[in-house]
Parts: structure tokens; sequence; C-alpha cells
């Protein structure tokens, strides 16, 4: 029997419907009566994403997406098969690359609310680079960071007769008798500018948080199974054979959202006081880094990790049967 050739892929990304309820005009009376949740979830709200596509062509699409995704990952396989559906061997597609992408900040959508936004800030807070550092995160789309326990667990490239053994700080647990064909995990968050922007201009408790994205697929009786987690925020999206099998979206709950955004790094502000009457405020100059994006395997799965948002109460595990699967030219 041929083998059966199959994509593997995922999008996160934020939607803009989902943060409608962030979509209100800056001024300074409206900005004194929002705490910084409301803030940074405004300035999500107008870096949202578009909705990512039912058809995704894993790698050869990526540039077709337009940088419009928070992270993304994607993967090849052949499967063989016996003649009674029963699991018989699995390697990489040869010549495909396995892609870890951590994805985008966009530019942001309304030059008029980030004028008013940077004039706002302007008044509040007495920063010499904040605004050179508004001006380039919010005209130009700003790339992301990724973990290094960011992952993708495939088969070598020759023919195995045996699954492969997922990370072993997955949160997922395949159900018995499947075989496990590709795992993969992403930890992503935004780039340093971003995250000095809203410690600094927000005022976020901690740096931004690691957030993530996790997909299994497995194999059992003609079926592929495919399991999907994420962490609260953003949405995420998974793929099989480039068709969108199922979505988790970002949660509009105030408290699990306020979670989310105070489990990163302790941040530190670093000061210069300025003698009155000169100023009367006390000059920025400067905060501690974010958590390093080198990370030690500290024995914990992924949602116990130090500065890692929480899980999506929603999970999938979604059977689609290769029968089913569809060949795209």
């Amino acid at each position: 029997m041929l083998p059966f050739d199959i994509d593997v892929s995922t999008i996160s990304w934020i939607d803009r419907a989902l943060m409608s309820a962030f979509d209100f005009s800056v001024n300074p009376i409206s900005a004194a009566t929002k705490d910084w949740l409301d803030m940074l979830c405004y300035g999500m709200y107008h870096t949202a994403n578009a909705k990512p596509p039912k058809i995704f062509h894993g790698e050869k699409d990526i540039t077709k997406l337009k940088q419009q995704y928070r992270s993304l990952t994607t993967y090849s396989i052949q499967l063989r098969i016996g003649a009674n559906g029963e699991f018989e061997s699995v390697r990489r597609l040869p010549n495909s690359d396995a892609i870890l992408d951590a994805g985008y900040t966009p530019p942001f959508d309304s030059g008029w609310e980030l004028w008013k936004g940077r004039l706002l800030i302007g008044l509040l807070y007495n920063d010499p680079t904040i605004m050179v550092q508004l001006d380039a995160e919010g005209h130009s789309y700003s790339p992301g960071e990724k973990s290094s326990l960011s992952q993708i667990v495939l088969p070598d490239s020759e023919w195995q007769n045996r699954g492969v053994t997922p990370l072993a700080y997955s949160s997922i647990k395949a159900h018995q008798g499947e075989v496990i064909l590709g795992h993969s995990l992403i930890k992503f968050r935004v780039g340093t500018r971003g995250d000095y922007i809203a410690v600094v201009a927000v005022g976020t408790p901690t740096h931004v948080p690691w957030v993530w994205c996790e997909a299994m697929l497995t194999y059992k009786a003609n079926n592929l199974i495919l399991y999907g987690v994420g962490s609260a925020f953003p949405c995420h999206a998974f793929y099989v054979n480039d068709e969108q099998q199922a979505r988790i979206d970002l949660t509009t709950d105030r408290n699990t959202l306020r979670t989310v955004f105070s489990s990163g790094f302790p941040t530190k502000i670093s000061y210069a006081p300025v003698p009155l009457p000169s100023n009367p405020h006390s000059v920025v100059t400067g905060i501690n880094p974010q958590a390093p994006m080198t990370e030690t395997d500290n024995g914990k799965i992924i949602t116990a990790q130090p500065y890692t948002a929480p899980a999506n109460s929603n999970s999938i595990r979604q059977v689609v049967s290769l029968a089913s699967l569809k060949c795209w030219e």
C-alpha cells in the first residue's frame, strides 16, 4: 500500500472580534478609569490578526499569511499501514522542513488612536526612549521570541516501525493503543520592544509571559487522532493535511486574562530622579530583562513551568479518518 503523506500545522493568533470588549477610544478621562489590563488588551485589540485560513498548505503557504500570526508550527510525515489498518511504519517526509515560528506583532491599526496614546503616555511618563519604541512598534511587524523548549519531535528520515516519544513536559496524554506520529510544542512571547511598552507605558505587574501551543498526532485503526491544547491566550488553530480541524478560542474572562498577564517574570523599573522644579517626575532609565529564551527542562509539564501562561480550559481530540484525507495540488 502506498504511504500516506500527512502535514500537521498549528497557527496561533489574536482574534479581533473576541477582543471587541476592549475597543474603546483613548483619552485622559477614559484612561483614568481603566486599569492596566484594559490598556494592555486595548493595545492587543488594535494589533489583532486576520483569522487564519480554513485551508493552509503548511510551509508553502507561510508567506501568504503576510506575518498575520503570533506563532506557527508545521511538519510533514509519511505513514504506512497494513491491509487491515494496522500500523506498520512512519518516517519524516524526505526533503521537508519542520518549522517553529514565533510570529509577529502587527502594526497598530489606527493612526489616530496611536497618536492619542503617544500624547497620553508623553504626559504621564518621563522616559527618553518610550516614544521611539512606540513609533517603531506601532508602524512595523515586530518578530516574537520563542523558548528553547520549543520543539517538534518527529520520526527519523528512514522508515521506523515504532512511534515517537513525546516531550517529557507535554500536557497531552494519548489514549492507550495509539501510536504517536509527531508532537509539536511552541512557547512564544512578544519581543523586547513590545514587552518594554507593556511594562513602562501600560504598567503590567510582570513582564509579558510565555504563551504556548501544543499538538500531537497519533494513529489507531485507520484513524488519525489530533490532540490540541494551548494557553488561555491567544487563539490556536490545528490543521491536518492542510484542513483546519479545530480551534481553541482565547479566553474573554477578565479574571483569567488578569491571571495570564500576571504570570510573567517580575518587573523592576530603574529610575533616575530629576530635581524639582525642572521636572516633577523621575526619569525611567530602563527595566530588567525578561526571563531568558534559553530555558532548562526542569521536569515540569508546560502548565507548571515558570513565567508561563495557564492552559485554556478547552482542548481538542479530533478523529480524522484516513479515508477522508484530501489530496491538494
